[in-house]
């Protein structure tokens, strides 16, 4: 739990740049990096991973692996345990059961699962949903692949014209994922957000609840519960919330002027350091991802509450 793994927006800025660990330690603000390459020819794999310790540049752990595509999954899980083991010491069972990979699940469905999931944090809502029914047609008991179709419908409906159909596809989806998955977080996090959508607002806390539960480093159940505290007028529960959020992945500049919102609403002191906080957050993500424009209007927004109003 005391781990933080940096998001993968900011992670792959720095994919085929050639900069010096330790400059990129200090820009993501980690202590440790996991760096490796993967090439394929046929249906062989070759990867290699090495864990780097940011202060001096030494190898913490380092492998190869050449095996067959559908090795995919028991590689997965052998990096992560090294990986977790090398920072933690012995995992416990349930530590181990935590990254078990789902070896059930058909490699192909998993790409595109994977795509569907990279195009749904660049926004690029409908392509995501290609992807995932894509990933549904080949795996129909694949949990993830509609807790991640009802995502996008959830944000198609909250941002692009709140259309019935979406709304529906968002509970739909997100009910199936929870009938396949139950012990799942993000089922019932992709749910709760659902259910936010309805004005269903204490089965949405009751499921977000129980995201958190299954997984206490879940931005998106401390994010979104945090949004329906709001909605409901639950300021300070929404506050703990976000600040929560924010301390969970600590790169992520939402949360932290969410906060600084919701501290106006209290007339809280601690208002503006949670957006002076965002604003640098802000600065080095806009630095990596120039072109974000959701984070440019935020960044708009936060200067304005600090009184940078040239900037």
């Amino acid at each position: 739990n005391n781990l933080r793994v940096i998001a993968r927006t900011s992670a792959f800025s720095f994919k085929h740049k050639n900069v010096d660990v330790r400059e990129i330690g200090k820009t993501l603000d980690v202590s440790t990096l996991l760096e490796g390459s993967v090439r394929k020819s046929g249906n062989k794999l070759r990867i290699t991973t090495q864990l780097i310790n940011v202060a001096d540049g030494s190898h913490l752990w380092a492998n190869r692996y050449d095996r067959e595509m559908p090795d995919i999954f028991s590689i997965q899980e052998d990096i992560a345990q090294n990986v977790a083991t090398s920072l933690r010491g012995v995992l416990t069972n349930e530590e181990k059961e935590a990254i078990r990979r789902p070896e059930t699940t058909i490699v192909q469905a998993y790409e595109y699962f994977l795509k569907g999931r990279q195009l749904f944090h660049q926004l690029e809502l409908r392509e995501s949903i290609k992807y995932f029914r894509k990933a549904l047609e080949l795996d129909p008991e694949y949990a993830l692949a509609y807790a991640g179709l009802a995502d996008a419908h959830a944000w198609l409906y909250e941002w692009e014209g709140a259309k019935n159909t979406d709304l529906v596809a968002a509970t739909t989806n997100s009910k199936k994922a929870l009938e396949l998955a139950p012990n799942l977080s993000e089922s019932h996090s992709s749910h709760g957000f659902a259910l936010s959508l309805c004005s269903k607002y204490d089965e949405a806390a009751q499921e977000f609840t129980q995201a958190i539960r299954l997984n206490s480093n879940s931005y998106d159940a401390f994010y979104y519960y945090a949004r329906l505290c709001f909605a409901r007028g639950h300021m300070e529960q929404s506050a703990e919330l976000f600040l929560k959020a924010s301390e969970v992945r600590r790169e992520d500049f939402q949360s932290i002027l969410l906060l600084g919102q919701v501290y106006r609403v209290l007339n809280s002191d601690k208002a503006e350091d949670a957006f002076i906080e965002g604003v640098k957050r802000l600065r080095k993500y806009v630095e990596l991802n120039p072109d974000d424009i959701r984070a440019l209007s935020f960044g708009a927004g936060a200067l304005l509450e600090i009184g940078n109003r040239d900037e």
